[in-house]
């Protein structure tokens, strides 16, 4: 059984994006390269007008809806500020930042010198970070590395499924806002005399692009419903968003860039910023490659509950009042 993201969810990511916009759109990334901490000050006193911090992902499911969708938005702008990883940690204490790390590597995105952090890995474990100097560069421009403490088993508080999950939907937005920028392309630039959507190669292109990022949204919904509730299955389903969406990305970027010609790849295109904000989160904490081999070792221990399990169906329904799914 399935059901779609709530209305009032959905509302409350569009209200996000419109703040967000209003506020700069990605002006606020270019703005952060320069000065992270103005930036994210800027975002914190944006989205706390709106009540933002106020939301709980696993208290209940329309909280967990509210706040996969203002990640979602958060993406599409490219918003400078760890917002997943502060509303991954909104159960424990006001501002607390919590990220899944790769003990091997550990970075944290849009983190500020000197800022302690507390960071998971895939089994539960927890540490302290604190965050070092940026690393700059074009690719990873707001990727900070750690200094780490020692690791220590977690008491279950909050599951790596959580963070995960909310950076998807951030990883989400940006693929989203890139199809959107995309189209707006492809609909104004002319060429041979009409615009470039009227070619079919083009028009297959966008559908394509259009078809993937919808495909990796509904394993993000049931994602979302699993996450809320605990259900045994929850991370390898949060794995196996992940997965098809870091393919939808590699694929949606490659076109986009593709179908904007050099100009994709210049500071003046939007399309150029979406797609370098995208690299953190396309590699962080895992690549394609370890993400789907996490999936498969996840998998042996507790298989994917899916869009129709009964895990899932027991779970809506026990928001709606019943007990159990009906035979």
């Amino acid at each position: 059984m399935y059901e779609p993201l709530s209305g009032n969810a959905i509302e409350f990511g569009a209200v996000v994006a419109t703040a967000l916009a209003d506020a700069g759109g990605l002006d606020l990334a270019q703005h952060a390269v320069s000065d992270m901490s103005q930036a994210r000050v800027r975002v914190e006193e944006v989205l706390g007008r709106l009540g933002l911090w106020e939301l709980q992902p696993l208290e209940d499911l329309e909280q967990a809806q509210a706040c996969a969708m203002a990640c979602r938005a958060a993406g599409r702008s490219a918003a400078p500020y760890p917002i997943a990883d502060r509303l991954a940690g909104a159960g424990l204490s006001s501002g607390a930042l919590i990220t899944v790390v790769d003990p091997a590597a550990v970075r944290l995105i849009h983190a500020i010198a000197g800022e302690r952090w507390t960071v998971i890995d895939a089994a539960g474990n927890v540490a302290t970070a604190v965050a070092s100097a940026p690393l700059g560069g074009k690719l990873g421009m707001f990727t900070t590395p750690a200094d780490l403490a020692d690791w220590a088993p977690g008491d279950g508080d909050i599951p790596p499924a959580l963070p995960l999950l909310l950076h998807g939907w951030t990883l989400q937005g940006l693929v989203d806002e890139a199809i959107a920028t995309t189209i707006r392309y492809v609909s104004e630039r002319e060429q041979f005399g009409q615009p470039l959507r009227n070619f079919q190669h083009v028009q297959f292109s966008i559908a394509d692009m259009a078809v993937r990022a919808q495909a990796a949204s509904a394993l993000g919904e049931a994602a979302t419903i699993a996450t809320q509730f605990r259900t045994p299955g929850a991370l390898a389903d949060v794995l196996a968003f992940r997965v098809a969406l870091l393919e939808a990305a590699q694929f949606v970027f490659r076109h986009a860039h593709q179908l904007h010609g050099a100009m994709g790849f210049c500071d003046e295109t939007p399309v150029s910023w979406l797609s370098r904000a995208s690299q953190a989160e396309r590699r962080l904490p895992y690549d394609h490659a370890a993400t789907t081999e996490l999936l498969l070792d996840t998998q042996l221990v507790t298989p994917l509950e899916g869009l129709f399990s009964d895990a899932t169906a027991d779970a809506l329904l026990a928001c709606r009042g019943h007990d159990k799914v009906a035979s």
